[in-house]
Formats: structure tokens, C-alpha cells, sequence
């Protein structure tokens, strides 16, 4: 109901208080008021009182909704700081997760970069390894060789002593 309407109801009880006033100076007086009239404005009166308790109900019914919405709106509010506040660890945490995966990842070229070197290391010894085992074998059989043949030469010259 809006203004008007409730306005509207003061004026209708002022109006009633003010002829149960009258009516009341009336009756000490000796005037009588029809009772048509009285009828009437009884009616007027409780019709008054009927509209001001639906009123009335209204109103409590209106406040228990709005403290309803105001619990709603502050329940509403503690989630979504909540919820911001996860949001925000959140973010926190991928930028970390972002900056240790960099890391890790600038280690593993890093380490990738060393076991090539390394690698490279490990051919270039195996290469020169197999050169120097190369060299001592054809040195050995050279040895064996010249060996074979002073043996052979020392064979001709004991052959050639003893006749």
C-alpha cells in the first residue's frame, strides 16, 4: 500500500475518533445520534482497523524478507571474498607453478647442453682410446714382427754354427 492509501486511513480514524468524541459529548448532552449514522461509522471504524492489522502484517512480512535478504546479501558477500581470496591464492600458486617450470626447464636445456658436451667428450676420449689402442696393437704386431724375425736371423745363425 503506498502513501496515499495510508494517509487515507489516518484521516477515515482521526475522523472516527472525532465523532465517537462528539457522539460521546452528545450522549451527556442529551442529543441522540441515529443509529444508522453510528452503524455506519462502526463499520467505517472496524473496515479501518481490518485494513491497518493487514497493514501491519504486511509490514512484519516485508521486514522478515528484507532481514532475509540482507542474512542473503551478507552471506552472499562472505563467498564472494572468499571465493576472491581462493581466486587470488590461486593465481599466486600458477605463477609460481609458471616460474619453477621456467626453472626447471632452463635446467633441463642446461643439462641437455652438458650431456651433448659431455658426450662429445666421451667420443672424442672413446675415438682417441681406440687410436691409442690401435697404434700400441699395429706397435705390438711390428714388435712380434721384428721379433720373429730375429728369432728367425738368430735360427739361421745357430743353423749356420753347427754343421
Amino acid at each position: 500500500m503506498d502513501a496515499f492509501a495510508y494517509d487515507k486511513l489516518l484521516r477515515i480514524t482521526r475522523a472516527t475518533e472525532a465523532a465517537a468524541v462528539a457522539m460521546g459529548r452528545a450522549q451527556n448532552q442529551g442529543a441522540v445520534v441515529a443509529l444508522s449514522q453510528y452503524n455506519e461509522l462502526a463499520d467505517m471504524y472496524n473496515s479501518l482497523v481490518a485494513e491497518y492489522n493487514t497493514l501491519y502484517h504486511a509490514r512484519e512480512q516485508q521486514k522478515a524478507k528484507l532481514d532475509e535478504w540482507i542474512t542473503y546479501g551478507k552471506i552472499t558477500t562472505a563467498r564472494r571474498d572468499e571465493l576472491k581470496e581462493i581466486a587470488q591464492n590461486s593465481l599466486r600458486r600458477e605463477t609460481k607453478i609458471a616460474e619453477e617450470r621456467d626453472t626447471w626447464k632452463e635446467r633441463a636445456v642446461k643439462a641437455s647442453k652438458d650431456r651433448d658436451e659431455m658426450t662429445a667428450k666421451y667420443k672424442k676420449l672413446w675415438d682417441d682410446g681406440k687410436a691409442w689402442a690401435d697404434m700400441w696393437k699395429s706397435r705390438a704386431e711390428a714388435a712380434e714382427k721384428k721379433l720373429a724375425e730375429i728369432v728367425g736371423a738368430s735360427a739361421q745363425v745357430d743353423a749356420g754354427k753347427q754343421p
